[in-house]
């Protein structure tokens, strides 16, 4: 049984795709690779068959997004972690995923977050731990450079995969700390993420403000819920105002309330503490994991200021800019 299984989601990214699967194939981890094709018309699943013998690849006839396909691709995994990687990443060094799931030393840790440098934008890792010393944790990742524990990610039924994408990684983020496992930030080299040309920005300027809805209405608790939803709508209406998307923001958020009606009876907010301590994650930055979880000493927060410099000069960042 392999240690690592490694999914991938794509559609039509071939060209992004081999070198992530290249860079893949030279982990000094033993995994197995499961791409998980999203209705791809540009021969990616040709390409990978014919290149990359030992990848496995399941073409899908519809596209469903890749909440959905990361979970299938869980469902077919054989490995005690998951990495779910996207397919414009590509791993610079070899021994990355080992180092990553050398951070599983824990039982509460869930998840542990690839660091990665947006290399098309600036020299700048994004969620990377502050220091190799202490454990800490965060309040969301990115879905394409994470590694989950199997099974935590089946007891938390995945990803809810009508988000399709955008704001599930929060979601299931939320919903692990309310069962007790974090995601902690991870120690090894960031890797390079491309950010492919081919996204669909208009379609993310609708989702994200759908699902930012649909995340208040399943998770946050009463007294919070409308304060939350009232706060989330008039942010994210200026943002688009600001950002010129605002009839793509204002779709976004009426079609999340429209949709509270569909999942009106599967609604199952965390706990208050959970809540409330979350919210404290996202506002105060980066915060450690200690020994004595439940007894009001779990935790040691660090400055949301407190920044430094990698191995390799880049500016490590602080979650507050980040989430």
């Amino acid at each position: 049984m392999p240690l690592v299984s490694v999914i991938i989601p794509t559609r039509n990214r071939m060209d992004e795709l081999r070198e992530a699967l290249a860079s893949v194939a030279k982990q000094t981890i033993d995994a197995e690779v499961l791409v998980m094709d999203d209705a791809s018309t540009d021969g990616t699943c040709r390409m990978v068959r014919e290149e990359f013998p030992d990848v496995q690849v399941f073409p899908g006839d519809e596209p469903r997004g890749p909440t959905y396909r990361r979970n299938l691709g869980a469902s077919l995994a054989k490995g005690t972690y998951l990495v779910t990687l996207d397919d414009d990443c590509r791993f610079v060094s070899e021994d990355t995923i080992a180092k990553t799931v050398e951070g599983f030393d824990d039982p509460r840790i869930g998840a542990v977050t690839i660091p990665f440098v947006n290399v098309n934008e600036d020299d700048v890792v994004r969620y990377g731990a502050p220091d190799n010393e202490g454990c800490y944790i965060t309040a969301s990742y990115f879905g394409g450079m994470v590694v989950f524990r199997k099974d935590v990610y089946e007891a938390m039924g995945g990803y809810r995969t009508h988000f399709f994408m955008h704001v599930e990684e929060a979601d299931l983020a939320l919903r692990m700390l309310d069962e007790g496992w974090v995601v902690r930030l991870g120690h090894a080299e960031a890797l390079e993420h491309l950010k492919s040309a081919k996204r669909d920005r208009p379609m993310v300027r609708v989702l994200g403000p759908r699902n930012q809805i649909l995340f208040a209405w399943h998770n946050v608790p009463m007294p919070y819920l409308p304060l939350q939803m009232l706060a989330t709508t008039v942010k994210g209406l200026g943002y688009g105002f600001r950002r010129g998307h605002f009839w793509a923001a204002s779709l976004g958020f009426l079609r999340g309330y429209f949709g509270i009606w569909r999942y009106l009876f599967k609604r199952k907010a965390v706990g208050r503490r959970v809540y409330l301590f979350s919210r404290k994650l996202r506002g105060k930055g980066t915060v450690r994991l200690g020994e004595d979880e439940g007894k009001g000493r779990d935790i040691e927060y660090v400055s949301k200021d407190n920044q430094r410099r990698d191995g390799n000069g880049r500016l490590q960042m602080s979650l507050k800019e980040d989430l």
